[in-house]
């Protein structure tokens, strides 16, 4: 039997709902509320959205201009057309009154081709005879999902068994999927911190007396390679499963960046130092990564995104405010602490102070 193609449909629906959304701010808040990225089958009406959701959640309204400010930032602009297509989707819908409908289309389009996805997958599994009984109760649940009625949206407490959505990636410290911002002084140990987490995950086996659950690890080292190379080779990390930038990578780079993450099928991603990551896009945008608030939210969002599209957590070195230095770890301590503490998952300091003539650590979270 020959393969099935799934063409890209419902275009049209997908333009009119990110339309109303770009007229009316009800709409839009609706749309991030009952969609997903993933639901739109056009790679640039997917991020479109995205940047429909990060207005949304920062409390903006999304039309054109803000929507094109956004994309230009996360440098996906032309990708999406420009203002030019954003003002076209502006005008698409016949009527904002039919919003409800076209919400309607886009999610049952989106559920039929993930049904149609994980029927290839469960035919290829079933000739292979592995994992298609996983791939059977995937299937039943979205069946389920395409009939769920109006009783069923709610269920007694009785008969509801919660489920534990995080993954641990180090122990219950770091989850699979989550953006982690590790800071501290200069030369208090960040890099040396990170490299014993590169090795356990690279390995499987512990960091920092916690278990690492084993996956490939991604380094975008952008002060001194070399010296990440002699640590990862002192601690003997697993070398096949462990990969280096040979060339600098930035914000600007994210495209390739998150196509490398899911190619490799990365489990870590560290990037050290987030100054230098961010510059060239703060450069661009004459912004500052301690003032900007709207900007640095927006980037770090951008990377968010990708760890939940790709389970791929990333890992940001940071150094703190110098008139922090010596001071009890806090959350302010960090550069833009207000945009960067609030888009992350995980926020994580180290501390070194000299005591009884030994040099002690401290990780405080």
């Amino acid at each position: 039997m020959g393969s099935i193609k799934f063409p890209v449909t419902n275009v049209e629906a997908e333009q009119a709902a990110l339309g109303c959304a770009l007229l009316d701010a009800e709409c839009a808040k609706q749309l991030v509320t009952e969609l997903t990225e993933n639901d739109f089958t056009y790679e640039p009406h997917r991020v479109i959205f995205r940047a429909i959701k990060s207005l949304c959640q920062r409390g903006l309204d999304p039309d054109p201009i803000t929507v094109h400010n956004t994309l230009q930032t996360w440098g996906f602009a032309d990708e999406c057309g420009g203002v030019q297509y954003l003002l076209k989707l502006q005008e698409f819908p016949p009527a904002l009154s039919n919003f409800t409908d076209y919400l309607a289309i886009v999610k049952e389009a989106a559920l039929r081709h993930r049904v149609w996805e994980l029927a290839q997958q469960l035919a290829e599994a079933a000739v292979k005879g592995n994992g298609w009984q996983n791939l059977v109760g995937q299937l039943q649940a979205l069946t389920e999902k395409a009939t769920v009625t109006l009783r069923s949206v709610f269920v007694p407490l009785k008969d509801w068994q919660p489920q534990n959505e995080r993954t641990p990636l180090v122990g219950d410290l770091i989850g699979s999927g989550e953006l982690v911002l590790l800071y501290a002084r200069p030369k208090a140990g960040k890099s040396i911190l990170c490299a014993n987490l590169v090795k356990g995950v690279a390995e499987g086996s512990t960091a920092l007396g916690l278990p690492c659950r084993k996956g490939r690890v991604g380094v975008i080292a952008l002060e001194d390679l070399s010296i990440w190379h002699e640590r990862l080779t002192e601690l003997e990390a697993n070398g096949d499963e462990v990969f280096v930038a040979p060339i600098p990578l930035t914000f600007l780079d994210l495209p390739a960046i998150k196509q490398a993450i899911t190619e490799l099928q990365l489990a870590l991603l560290v990037i050290d130092p987030l100054a230098l990551f961010l510059r060239p896009l703060l450069q661009k945008e004459r912004a500052s990564i301690s003032r900007d608030y709207d900007v640095v939210y927006a980037t770090l969002g951008a990377l968010r995104e990708i760890t939940q599209q790709t389970g791929c957590t990333i890992i940001l070195v940071h150094h703190e405010r110098k008139e922090s230095a010596g001071a009890e770890p806090t959350e302010a301590a960090a550069l833009g602490s207000t945009a960067l503490s609030g888009a992350v998952d995980v926020g994580l300091q180290l501390d070194s102070r000299e005591q009884d003539g030994e040099r002690r650590w401290r990780l405080s979270w």
